[in-house]
């Protein structure tokens, strides 16, 4: 076994896939974005503190992220390259892992193909370049699934596998819990396969049981509170309602194209740039699985039809899952990144277990070219920098000498990490309006109308005075490469949100002196 092991990793085709990886990681690369990922690394920091850590918000209970960072910051220093790395390790590990087990299973070809759609879809490339916890639960869920599917296979060390299935889902469970689509899978396929003994179950269950009894046992010693996780769960779920009522065929806040709460998921994998073709050429593989119009041919491998089958299914029951489950939440493709992890395996398998590669190779490369090129399109659309003002703001406050800086209160907020990360002391930026002859960091779209830190109270004193001076404007590249982007601003047969959204900058901020332009100021060094 580890022959096969050490043969695949050192294939050129292995060597590929993660020089691809690489590349996307670099043109994808996100960093801190100041939302779920403050609460990893808050907790990170709290790990790394003398004593118990016990958290005291749902953000914070997801262990398998905030733990990493920990150690990438005792390794790395508090920067925040350190916050993100693990979850690029997160990544480049799933694909290794992913590409080992492939060819395995079915040939180096497919494994390639598998590794190098899925390492392009721009929401998994962008997640990747983020502290996330979908990238985490995605690299443990895939460790279980290739653990169950040992199993599955009668191989050796069954117990050992399911035990550790079982282990490796709880872990994902720590990241998020939406990892439970598998565990339902996993319990159907043993209780309905008629593969593995029912009563094997007991093996995965005792699997996920120590991991979780362990965690268990940590909040009794700290806190004397071994149900913690679970009441912070249930507390967080309970109040995660975000996902806004809009009329039918219309855009929510999200981006999201709205129809109907069944088909609104379909809607958001098949129709916006996160995974690009990838969801179609999905549901065309999984609509030729579910017909039997095409089955295995002869002499295909046992356990590549068993693969594909697996594969799929779990793709099923998972998308499913989280479809049901997050009706509440708002709609982000993110969700939807392990069930498409799972169905790039099940394609993969399908396409060995019918011979495509042999019979129509040149389609089956076309085909995998068209989609890697639409996912690094796609990640042009992405917004790769969604905390410009916040980063613009901590650059300029360290170059501003010792002169205290003024900003609207929720971006003095968000750029707190910012600030740390460019050793600016917190007291130097205040967000409050300007005082006489201070230094004012304006984000134009931030004092329009009030936010949950701003009150509306407060937004007259924010606005910008005809007679203060502007010392910097600053503007957030467009999505197109600058020759692009006359071209697309004059193209009148392009839908006016569209060219908004490819041509005009992302973010902007101007940096003014809260005083008459004949006064006597400082300047920023």
């Amino acid at each position: 076994m580890m022959d096969g092991w050490s043969r695949a990793v050192l294939s050129r085709e292995f060597a590929a896939s993660m020089l691809i990886a690489l590349l996307a990681l670099s043109v994808g690369w996100v960093g801190f974005t100041a939302s779920d990922d403050q609460y990893y690394y808050s907790a990170a920091l709290k790990w790394l503190e003398p004593g118990w850590y016990l958290p005291d918000y749902f953000g914070r209970i997801r262990n398998s992220v905030s733990v990493p960072i920990a150690w990438s910051i005792l390794l790395f220093g508090d920067r925040e390259i350190a916050v993100i790395l693990p979850s690029a390790a997160y990544y480049l590990a799933t694909l290794a892992l992913t590409f080992v087990a492939v060819s395995r299973v079915a040939d180096r070809t497919v494994a390639f193909l598998a590794c190098v759609v899925f390492a392009t879809f721009p929401v998994v490339v962008t997640s990747a370049t983020t502290a996330s916890a979908d990238i985490a639960e995605l690299f443990w869920a895939s460790v279980a699934f290739w653990s169950f599917f040992h199993a599955w296979r009668g191989e050796d060390l069954r117990v050992a596998a399911l035990f550790g299935c079982g282990a490796a889902m709880a872990l994902a469970f720590s990241g998020r819990e939406t990892v439970i689509g598998l565990g339902l899978f996993v319990a159907g396929a043993i209780l309905l396969g008629r593969r593995i003994g029912r009563m094997q179950i007991v093996w995965v269950a005792a699997g996920g049981l120590t991991v979780l009894g362990a965690e268990a046992l940590y909040y009794t010693l700290a806190g004397g509170d071994p149900l913690l996780r679970l009441s912070l769960f249930l507390n967080g779920a309970s109040s995660s309602n975000d996902r806004a009522s809009v009329a039918a065929f219309s855009v929510d806040d999200s981006g999201a194209f709205r129809v109907h709460p069944l088909v609104d998921p379909l809607l958001l994998v098949l129709a916006r740039h996160m995974f690009g073709l990838g969801y179609w050429a999905f549901f065309a593989v999984l609509f030729l699985f579910l017909a039997r119009r095409r089955p295995a041919v002869s002499g295909a491998s046992p356990a590549v039809c068993d693969l594909h089958r697996l594969a799929l299914w779990a793709g099923v029951v998972w998308f499913l899952f989280v479809a049901v489950a997050l009706f509440r939440i708002k709609l982000l493709g993110r969700y939807y990144i392990a069930p498409a992890w799972f169905f790039t395996v099940g394609s993969a398998a399908f396409i060995c277990a019918h011979r495509v590669g042999a019979l129509l190779p040149r389609r089956l490369w076309l085909a995998a070219t068209c989609i890697v090129a639409i996912n690094l399109g796609g990640m042009a659309l992405e917004n790769k920098n969604p905390r410009l003002a916040e980063r613009e703001l901590a650059a300029f406050a360290a170059a501003a000498s010792r002169e205290t800086v003024f900003t609207d209160p929720y971006t003095a907020v968000y750029a707190a990490e910012f600030l740390n990360w460019a050793d600016v002391p917190p007291e130097r930026v205040k967000g409050a309006p300007p005082v006489n002859g201070a230094l004012y960091f304006v984000v134009p779209s931030r004092i329009a109308m009030p936010n949950r830190l701003t009150p509306e109270s407060m937004l007259p004193a924010l606005q910008i005075r005809p007679e203060w001076t502007v010392v910097r404007r600053i503007e957030g590249p467009a999505a197109l490469p600058s020759p692009l982007v006359p071209a697309v601003r004059g193209a009148w047969f392009i839908p006016e949100w569209l060219r908004a959204k490819l041509a005009e900058p992302r973010g902007s901020v101007i940096v003014v002196r809260a005083s008459a332009s004949g006064a006597t100021t400082g300047r920023p060094q």
